[in-house]
C-alpha cells in the first residue's frame, strides 16, 4: 500500500468523517489516485466495475466496507445466468448518478428445479470459484423497485436478488455491514459444471479506466452543483 493512499483513506480523517460519512470531494480525490496508479479496481461477476474505497477496514466499526460501483451496458455479461445471487452481509446502496432497478426473489428447493445453487469459495484476492451444492431450486420474483439519483435501498443478508441498469451509465455508493465471516455467497444458475472459476481482475482495462475517468467527470459536476455535500452511508 502506498503511503499516500493510506493517508487519504484513513489516517488524516479526510476520507471518512468521524461519523463515517463520505463527501463527493473525498471520492473524487480517491478516484484521481486510482487513475494515477491504474490499480485497485475489479469487475464484479454480475457485470459492473467495482472500486473499493477503503484500505484499512479494521479502523471502521464492525468491519464495514465501502465500494463505488460503476455501471455501463458494456460491462453486462452476454448471458443473464448467474446474475441471481445473495450476499453474506447487509447492503445499503445510494444512487449517485443514473438509475438502477433491483429485483428480489424467493428461491425454493425442488427435486426437479429449473436451476441449481452454487456457492462461492474464496481463495483470497480477486480469484474465487463457484461450487455445486447439489440443491435444485425454482424461484419467483417477489419485489421490483427502481431507484434514481439521490435515492437509496437496503438489502438484508442472504436475500436473493439482481440489479439492472436502467440508463446508459450509473454510479452507486455501496456499504457492506454486519458481515458474516462464516457464510458463503450463493448463486442461482443453470451451470452444468460442478465448479466455475471467476477472476475479477480479468477485464478490458482500456474500457474500465475510461469508465473511471467518466465517473470522475460526472462526480465533479455533481460536486460543483452541491459543493460540500456529505453522503449519508
Amino acid at each position: 500500500m502506498r503511503l499516500a493512499d493510506k493517508n487519504i483513506a484513513v489516517e488524516t480523517g479526510h476520507w471518512i468523517s468521524p461519523n463515517f460519512q463520505i463527501s463527493f470531494k473525498a471520492i473524487i480525490e480517491f478516484l484521481e489516485l486510482k487513475l494515477k496508479s491504474h490499480s485497485g479496481i475489479h469487475m464484479h461477476p454480475v457485470g459492473f466495475l467495482q472500486v473499493p474505497l477503503m484500505f484499512d477496514y479494521e479502523r471502521l466499526p464492525s468491519g464495514d466496507k465501502y465500494f463505488l460501483n460503476i455501471w455501463k451496458p458494456a460491462f453486462v455479461r452476454p448471458s443473464d445466468d448467474r446474475r441471481l445471487h445473495d450476499h453474506v452481509f447487509n447492503l445499503r446502496s445510494r444512487i449517485l448518478w443514473g438509475a438502477i432497478e433491483n429485483h428480489v426473489f424467493e428461491v425454493v428447493d425442488h427435486t426437479r428445479g429449473s436451476h441449481k445453487i452454487m456457492q462461492a469459495d474464496y481463495g483470497g484476492g480477486a480469484k474465487s470459484r463457484l461450487v455445486d451444492t447439489g440443491r435444485q431450486v425454482n424461484f419467483r420474483l417477489v419485489d421490483r423497485q427502481s431507484y434514481h439519483q439521490g435515492e437509496e435501498y437496503t438489502l438484508p443478508i442472504a436475500t436473493f436478488h439482481d440489479s439492472v441498469l436502467l440508463e446508459d451509465f450509473a454510479i452507486t455508493l455501496m456499504k457492506k455491514f454486519d458481515i458474516d465471516p462464516h457464510a458463503r455467497a450463493r448463486v442461482v444458475t443453470v451451470e452444468t459444471l460442478d465448479e466455475h472459476f471467476i477472476d475479477r481482475e480479468q477485464f478490458n482495462e482500456e474500457l474500465a479506466w475510461a469508465a473511471v475517468q467518466e465517473t470522475l467527470l460526472r462526480l465533479k459536476s455533481l460536486a460543483a452543483a452541491q459543493a460540500n455535500l456529505i453522503l449519508p452511508v
